[in-house]
């Protein structure tokens, strides 16, 4: 993680928001309610075996903490969105794949489909989670400065 990258850059939200305070407020507020539940079904999905829906839940949750201002998260989602679609046969890469509609109830592993990560590979993807999990804590007492 690169020391550089803010916790939140509330500037760059704040830019993308047209300087609307309230609003960034509410998706920030938003995306900490969501993300927790993101992180636990990418989680679920790779442990399923089930590359492309993990890969779709990494992408939508780098593109909400991109829209807040939450880089770091941003980037580890980004590295993990990767990684996963290393898994993806060709046929289901995003480009080739109908995404149907899913309900939390459909996440539930495969006994056909092996998990995703074994061994030191699914060790640095749980870290991975874990690191993300812990950027949301240091976001919510990251104070705002308006």
């Amino acid at each position: 993680m690169d020391p550089m990258v803010p916790v939140l850059n509330t500037e760059a939200a704040l830019h993308r928001m047209c300087g609307n305070t309230e609003l960034l407020r509410l998706l920030l507020d938003t995306f900490l309610e969501d993300a927790p539940g993101k992180v636990q079904r990418i989680q679920t999905y790779a442990e399923a075996g089930d590359a492309f829906h993990a890969s779709t839940e990494a992408h939508g949750l780098k593109g909400a903490a991109a829209t807040v201002g939450a880089e770091r998260i941003a980037q580890l989602a980004q590295s993990l969105e990767k990684l996963l679609r290393e898994y993806m046969p060709p046929a289901e890469t995003p480009r080739n794949h109908h995404q149907k509609e899913r309900t939390d109830a459909q996440v539930l592993p495969d006994a056909t489909r092996p998990p995703l990560f074994a061994g030191h590979e699914g060790q640095t993807f749980l870290a991975m989670l874990n690191t993300i999990s812990e950027e949301l804590e240091r976001i919510r007492t990251f104070p705002l400065p308006f």
